[in-house]
This record gives structure tokens, C-alpha cells and sequence, in this order.
């Protein structure tokens, strides 16, 4: 019978994970379905604001408090560990490529402006980024903060249309900068994807999931 449950728990997930994981993770909560409990709350930080009282979810009432809190709170986790990977890039390869992309190059972009941010670019040394990559970066961690997952960086979002927008200001960076931003996110999915797989790791085991 045990093989027969986890067999019906199985369909469910393939047939409702996609488009109703919160309802997936409260039966996988009554049920005792750890693995799919797991895949479930991952697949829920592609929900933006998850806790909000709009985040109400079919199977809501079947679980424990302590059930919602835990997802609550791995969504919460996660949600610190995603827009820490922009507030350095050390973790960029230290390749001469990299070293002499646009956005930490230009020498006209924001010339005359003092609050220029100095960020640590790979292995290298910390170098000048300029003012529509900068807010860029602030940007994009308030998006990842909302909603922890790759997906976030990987979507044409307001915080990449706004840098874009910004970069025109620049003669230097106008043209090139398309490309350099969406080399550098290449780069940046796959950071924040490590970053999110690690804090899922240490949440789950936290919240009982493994």
C-alpha cells in the first residue's frame, strides 16, 4: 500500500506542480510525502511575495500552522540568499574578458559623479561600476528578494529595461551595453541559482523536509 500512495503521490505532482505547487506542498504535508514537499516549496519561490495575505492557496486549511510557517520561512531564507550574490562579484571567472566588460570600463559614464560604487569584479580588484549598472544591481536583488529564483534574473524584468534605458545616457556604453548586460546575466543565473540551491539545502533540513 505505502508503494501505491507514493505512486498516487507521484501523478499528483506531475499533473498540479507546474500551476498549484502551494496546493501540492499542503498534500504533500498530510500525506508525509517528503520529497515532493521539498520540490513543491521550491517551485514556490516563483511566487512574488509569498505570505502576503493574497497568497492564500487551495489545501491551505488541511495543514498545520507550523507547516505554512516553515514554507514561510524557507521562502524567506531564500529570499536573503538570491540578492546577496549582486553585492559582490568575486564570484565572476578572472578572465580578461570579463576583466574589461562595459560596465566597469567606461571611462565617460557617470564622469563627475562621486557616488560611483566600487565593486570587487572577480579576483581581480575592485573597480568603478557605472551609475545604470549599479542600479541595476540594486534593483534586481529588490526582484530576487520578492522572488527567489533564477527565473527572476533570466526574465526581461523592470530592473533590466530600466538599465538599458539609463545606459543610453552614455555615448560609450549606448551601444554595447545589451550585450555586456545580458553576457553578465548569463553569469549572475547561475550564481543565484548555486546561492538559492545552497539555502534550500540548509532550510530543508531545518524544516524537516530531507
Amino acid at each position: 500500500m505505502d508503494a501505491i500512495i507514493y505512486r498516487i503521490g507521484d501523478l499528483i505532482a506531475a499533473q498540479f506542480l507546474p500551476t498549484h505547487s502551494l496546493g501540492v506542498y499542503a498534500v504533500s504535508c498530510l500525506a508525509g510525502f517528503r520529497h515532493h514537499a521539498r520540490t513543491a516549496a521550491a517551485q514556490s519561490l516563483k511566487i512574488k511575495g509569498l505570505g502576503r495575505p493574497s497568497s492564500g492557496f487551495a489545501g491551505m486549511g488541511a495543514i498545520s500552522a507550523f507547516d505554512y510557517h516553515r514554507l514561510l520561512k524557507y521562502h524567506y531564507e531564500c529570499g536573503i540568499a538570491a540578492p546577496a550574490v549582486g553585492k559582490s562579484l568575486e564570484w565572476l571567472p578572472s578572465t580578461p574578458y570579463i576583466e574589461g566588460m562595459q560596465m566597469w570600463n567606461c571611462v565617460t559614464c557617470g564622469r563627475g559623479a562621486f557616488s560611483r560604487l566600487a565593486i570587487q569584479i572577480a579576483s581581480c580588484r575592485k573597480l568603478m561600476i557605472t551609475p545604470w549598472f549599479e542600479e541595476y544591481l540594486v534593483r534586481s536583488r529588490k526582484e530576487l528578494a520578492a522572488r527567489p529564483c533564477e527565473l527572476t534574473p533570466s526574465q526581461v524584468s523592470a530592473s533590466y529595461n530600466r538599465a538599458i534605458v539609463k545606459a543610453r545616457d552614455c555615448l560609450a556604453c549606448q551601444f554595447v551595453a545589451h550585450h555586456a548586460l545580458n553576457t553578465f546575466r548569463t553569469f549572475y543565473i547561475k550564481e543565484v541559482k548555486k546561492a538559492i540551491a545552497k539555502a534550500s539545502s540548509l532550510s530543508m533540513i531545518n524544516l524537516n523536509l530531507t
